[in-house]
């Protein structure tokens, strides 16, 4: 940085108003601090748009190396077929090797990969990497379905069933962290989840628990001040916080 103030640094990092202000509004009276060469300033906590993450293209950190662990630890997942890794690392060449990193979150099908955000890569990108997502969703839900019909055909006839196919063909997603729902389709219905949050200073949640509500009976985790994420009634109805 040199002899750049921060309040000047801040207002230059490609990132919306509102993200900078909350840099400001984090730095307090550090904003007029100059800091020494080559010092590391944290401007944000946890990989979130609202809390003015700045996402950046992981592509040039792939590997061989990294894919065949991210594989291997992916089969060891009974029903995951897609989806993205968040992960922290420390080094990059570590990472590049397949060791040394930290895996935070697990992300399923329907979880975008971050590098669109990147205010490098345009707008086509963007669609072609979603079109290109969906086009796996789609051809690995359609071969899970075929999967599923022989089972329960065999089973019709007294077999003891064909043994899914096993996939090994996952999306490498960049490596950001982000909030996200989760959904994981299983044989006897599903696993239904969504991450509160990333920040680490943010007070604890309320285990789940029941409550009466509107004539039915719910499960929810809840805030300490009242509401909730993620809940689900003695209907079957989830809900979940968007």
């Amino acid at each position: 940085m040199g002899a750049t103030r921060l309040k000047s640094w801040s207002g230059k990092t490609n990132a919306p108003a509102s993200s900078q202000t909350k840099y400001l509004q984090r730095l307090g009276d550090r904003r007029t601090e100059v800091p020494a060469t080559g010092e590391t300033v944290k401007l944000v906590e946890a990989g979130n748009h609202a809390q003015g993450c700045i996402f950046r293209d992981g592509s040039h950190l792939w590997s061989e190396a990294l894919e065949h662990r991210i594989d291997a630890i992916s089969q060891r997942l009974d029903g995951f077929f897609i989806g993205r890794y968040d992960i922290r690392y420390s080094s990059a060449d570590d990472l590049r090797a397949g060791s040394n990193f930290q895996i935070i979150e697990l992300n399923g099908a329907a979880s975008e990969a971050t590098n669109i955000y990147d205010a490098r890569n345009s707008l086509s990108f963007a669609y072609r990497t979603l079109f290109r997502q969906w086009e796996l969703v789609f051809a690995i839900g359609a071969a899970t379905d075929v999967v599923a019909r022989r089972r329960r055909s065999c089973r019709c006839c007294g077999g003891s069933g064909a043994k899914p196919a096993h996939w090994s063909r996952r999306i490498r997603w960049p490596t950001d962290s982000h909030v996200h729902h989760h959904f994981l389709a299983r044989r006897n219905g599903c696993a239904l989840g969504v991450n509160r949050d990333e920040k680490l200073t943010r007070v604890a949640a309320l285990p789940p628990s029941r409550l009466l509500l509107g004539g039915r009976t719910i499960v929810c985790p809840s805030e300490p001040n009242g509401g909730t994420w993620i809940g689900v009634n003695d209907a079957g109805a989830t809900l979940r916080a968007d």
